[in-house]
């Protein structure tokens, strides 16, 4: 099962690499530190080291929209428990919609 707790806390420990470059070579890429070393050095193709690049980034992101997700349907079940016409303005409302 997927715990967020634990995804972030992975991701904060790791190192941020949106400061590292994709450097292009005969064989494929590398993901290199900017300091002339190349910690992954036989990647097959760009778009393989732009996935490595940015998962960390991209993983944060995704956890972020889980929190707000998880947020609204948190709100929208304590409105679904009042009157039925108030529920249904105040759900439009965290929806972000109208009646």
């Amino acid at each position: 099962m997927f715990n967020p707790q634990a995804a972030r806390a992975r991701c904060e420990a790791a190192t941020d690499l949106t400061m590292w470059a994709i450097t292009a070579r005969e064989d494929g890429f590398c993901v290199g530190n900017g300091r002339g070393h190349n910690v992954v050095p036989h990647i097959r193709n760009q778009a393989d080291a732009e996935l490595f690049v940015h998962a960390r980034s991209d993983l944060f992101a995704a956890l972020e929209a889980l929190a707000e997700a998880q947020g609204r349907i948190g709100a929208i079940r304590e409105a679904a428990e009042l009157a039925p016409e108030v529920a249904i303005a105040m759900i439009l409302a965290i929806l972000g919609e109208s009646e």
